[in-house]
């Protein structure tokens, strides 16, 4: 017990370390301040030793502000900052600037903060939605939004969809798209990163979607979603699972019951058991 309370502790100080900023008992608070002359970021860590990991931002004190929350922002929802020339984007242990955001135009457009954009650009948990246009574009229900010309899972753009018959079949989640490193440290990544899980089933006038990922084999006329991870039409049963979407081997559409309690993304029909899109033994 003491070797693994040890452990813990020199885990503890290693991300304080890897994170090179300072640990402060008392003085700075969470989120985007100026302390002593400088625009920082602070961040709780430690639990309930109420210590604050401060980062300093390359902004100008004289012009550096808190960007208001919107009206309704539900708890823990990304905070912005600016100053004459930039946007920054403050998430966990680290605050970025948006890439070629005007601070003069910047708008917050949904109650989590994941949603902003500026005069030309859209931005998805400070990532550029690439070609999005911010006259037209909407948010659908999660994890999707869309414009005249793209539809998006996340900070994904879906390939080869119709954005006017798009609909959503069952909202979903995308996991926030940053890279973790060793301890409470991350970077920002855009969308082809395969790691960011990215769920929901939707589909348009040609064809059916988990996630930004098509299924392929899908009948869209009959396809329905059956659970965050499992879905069927009259020909098959598919499973859904880290950005890839395969048709169940042998699962029967017409018996097919996902397992209420969620375990193992599990479900059966007339055939078997199945778990995380395999029949099981």
């Amino acid at each position: 017990m003491r070797q693994s309370w040890l452990l813990v502790v020199l885990a503890g100080l290693l991300a304080i370390a890897v994170c090179r900023v300072p640990v402060v008992s008392g003085g700075p608070r969470e989120g985007f301040q100026i302390l002593h002359g400088q625009p920082v970021w602070g961040e709780s860590f430690g639990g309930k030793s109420s210590r604050i990991l401060v980062r300093p931002i390359p902004a100008d004190p004289a012009t550096f502000k808190v960007v208001p929350p919107p009206p309704k922002a539900v708890p823990d929802a990304y905070t912005y900052a600016c100053d004459a020339r930039a946007v920054f984007f403050g998430a966990d242990c680290d605050a970025y600037k948006l890439p070629d955001c005007d601070p003069a135009t910047f708008a917050i457009l949904s109650t989590d903060g994941k949603y902003v954009r500026d005069a030309s650009h859209v931005y998805y948990c400070g990532i550029l939605l690439r070609g999005a246009n911010p006259e037209t574009f909407r948010i659908l229900p999660s994890p999707y939004s869309k414009d005249d010309d793209h539809v998006y899972a996340g900070a994904a753009v879906i390939d080869d969809v119709d954005p006017t018959t798009f609909e959503v079949i069952r909202t979903g989640y995308c996991e926030a798209p940053f890279i973790w490193g060793y301890g409470p440290t991350f970077e920002p990544r855009d969308d082809p990163r395969p790691k960011t899980d990215i769920r929901g089933w939707a589909r348009d006038k040609n064809a059916c979607f988990f996630g930004d990922r098509r299924v392929h084999a899908a009948d869209r006329d009959t396809f329905e979603a059956l659970g965050d991870a499992h879905a069927k039409d009259k020909n098959h049963v598919y499973f859904g699972y880290e950005r890839r979407v395969s048709v169940i081997v042998g699962a029967d559409p017409g018996s097919f019951r996902v397992d209420p309690r969620g375990f193992f993304e599990a479900g059966s029909d007339k055939n078997g058991i199945y778990r995380r899109g395999e029949r099981t033994p």
